[in-house]
């Protein structure tokens, strides 16, 4: 008679369910808030990119586009040269590399980067993709401990490249409000390194073993607890091979610098040539900027206007700029897109279980 009835109960919970945020202000699902975020901050990017167009005007913006012409289709071939150097870099962590050949490192290594050029995983969840794909089905622990490593370097190396990227700049010129943003972008990402390497000399995996026993699918918690300390021991021991350390150094280095050969290409196909010093300036303060953003999806937003103040500073226009962030999209579409594709489809293959033997025999 009060409403209290099994039928009332089950509409109200249905209608509950479909409510974004709960009624008593706590949040049902751990992810929710990350989610949000995620939306947030892919709005102030869209509405910062929308401003740039606005401003500059795509009837300047497009035939600089076209007049790449056929030549844009080069791109996709130079870029195996950075997959290679990414992957090589990846590689140089692994304790028995004769166990993954070099081909199978690179395919991982496509995939992972197509996952954090083209979907909303915050630059982490393409490591976890390429991982996860060297792994599987032997669930071996090599891959990941390694994959650890080289995304402390990918945060290391983008911090000295962004610091040389700024010493050019200063060679070159001062500009106030482009050294402001290419100094935040370095200091955030010198945060984000030492706070991850901190974690990882405490026991990072130990600290979020759940995570573990869910990405290895682990029968229980105790094996979630062994495969995560198993990790730690791991990655402690790569740490103390200074040999492999420069050597993933090296090669993630030279993948930097190859990142920049794109943009001296990108901007002479579309008439504005600049040196490859220039371009190592537009590549290194750009990704950094891009990179300290890692909260909105593909830095929607935050690369355009990065590129825009360090053309402004380098005297290129707004156009040729925005042009340039055009073509890194473009290739990021037509290099990522097919190895997420393929990714996909080999995902709906695999096996929803496993055995953890060779996990077990990696303790």
């Amino acid at each position: 008679p009060f409403g209290h009835d099994e039928s009332t109960v089950a509409s109200r919970q249905r209608r509950d369910s479909w409510v974004p945020f709960p009624l008593d202000g706590r949040s049902k699902d751990p992810g929710a808030m990350k989610i949000r975020s995620q939306w947030v901050a892919f709005g102030v990017g869209v509405l910062l990119l929308l401003g740039l167009l606005n401003h500059v005007g795509l009837d300047e913006i497009l035939p600089l586009v076209r007049h790449t012409g056929w030549r844009f289709g080069w791109i996709v071939p130079y870029f195996l040269l950075p997959i290679l150097f990414a992957a090589l870099s990846w590689k140089a962590f692994f304790c028995s590399q004769h166990a993954y050949p070099l081909p199978g490192v690179v395919r991982a290594t496509w995939v992972g980067l197509a996952c954090n050029w083209l979907l909303p995983v915050a630059q982490v969840g393409g490591e976890i993709a390429k991982a996860r794909m060297l792994s599987s089905p032997s669930r071996d622990l090599i891959p990941w401990a390694a994959m650890i490593l080289d995304k402390t370097f990918q945060l290391v190396t983008q911090c000295c490249f962004g610091a040389l990227g700024l010493g050019l700049l200063l060679a070159f010129r001062f500009d106030q409000a482009t050294f402001r943003l290419a100094l935040a972008g370095i200091g955030l990402l010198s945060l984000l390194a030492f706070g991850f390497w901190r974690m990882q000399r405490r026991g990072l995996m130990t600290l979020g073993h759940r995570w573990i026993q869910k990405i290895l699918r682990s029968q229980s918690r105790q094996e979630g607890a062994k495969l995560a300390q198993a990790m730690d021991a791991r990655v402690s021991k790569l740490y103390l091979n200074r040999i492999k350390l420069l050597k993933g150094f090296a090669w993630r280095m030279c993948f930097r610098f190859a990142m920049a050969g794109e943009v001296y290409l990108i901007m002479g196909w579309m008439g504005h040539p600049v040196t490859y010093v220039e371009a190592v300036i537009f590549e290194s303060l750009g990704q950094t900027v891009r990179m300290a953003g890692f909260i909105v999806p593909a830095g929607l937003g935050i690369q355009e206007g990065a590129l825009t103040l360090i053309g402004a500073a380098l005297g290129v226009s707004p156009a040729a700029c925005l042009s340039l962030s055009v073509g890194k999209r473009l290739r990021e579409c037509l290099v990522g897109g097919p190895a997420l594709l393929g990714w996909f489809l080999k995902w709906r293959q695999e096996p929803e279980a496993g055995d953890l033997q060779s996990s077990r025999s990696s303790l």
